[in-house]
């Protein structure tokens, strides 16, 4: 899942959710979706922009009940493989236009 299109990589150790989930980054990465920005301006780092443990920690997150996380995941699933295969199928047809639009300006592509 990403959280937006340029998100490189996110690496994260919590206990929020119950064992029982049997994906609970997926409630977790959808809650944290909504505040990237609120994220973004906590990085920090000469090398590369990065997010500390501690800083972290300091973000109030919601802990819901199992019950609710329970009840989202089972009707975000499907939205969530679409969003993926979304995400996927406009990288290819993306990777496409970039290959062939060259061309057919040039003109090595007759229309």
């Amino acid at each position: 899942m990403y959280l937006s299109d340029d998100t490189k990589v996110l690496s994260f150790s919590c206990g929020l959710f119950p064992k029982s989930i049997q994906n609970p980054e997926e409630p977790f990465l959808f809650y944290l979706s909504e505040r990237v920005e609120e994220i973004r301006s906590m990085e920090s780092g000469s090398t590369y922009p990065e997010v500390s443990r501690g800083k972290f920690r300091e973000l109030e997150v919601i802990s819901p009940k199992h019950s609710l996380v329970t009840a989202f995941c089972e009707q975000a699933k499907d939205m969530l493989k679409q969003i993926g295969f979304l995400k996927q199928q406009n990288r290819k047809l993306r990777d496409g236009r970039d290959l062939l639009l060259p061309r057919l300006m040039s003109g090595e592509i007759a229309v």
